[in-house]
């Protein structure tokens, strides 16, 4: 990049990024390679943001990206949905022969 007369700003953090992105005068191009470690919950797989707050993982992206979700269900977790929604029914019934 030197060789075609842009500067080079390595930084190793996002504040350090976001500090040289909105320099006076910001750069005229910027190469962002993202490989900062997300801090999520293995068990909720929720992402801990920059105030030390739990929220879910299409929040998280959706304010940080432009990206944009639709929600399905898999075919391991319909699987999954499928035999709680059946042993809570199997409990609600009333025995079979009784009045």
């Amino acid at each position: 990049m030197s060789a075609w007369g842009f500067d080079v700003a390595v930084v190793h953090d996002g504040n350090a990024a976001w500090e040289c992105l909105s320099a006076n005068p910001p750069p005229s191009l910027a190469i962002v390679d993202w490989e900062m470690p997300l801090p999520i919950c293995s068990y909720c797989k929720r992402i801990r943001n920059d105030q030390n707050y739990w929220e879910r993982v299409e929040v998280y992206v959706t304010e940080h990206t432009d990206a944009k979700f639709t929600h399905g269900i898999c075919p391991t977790c319909l699987e999954a949905a499928k035999a709680e929604f059946e042993k809570e029914d199997a409990v609600s019934e009333p025995p079979r022969g009784r009045t």
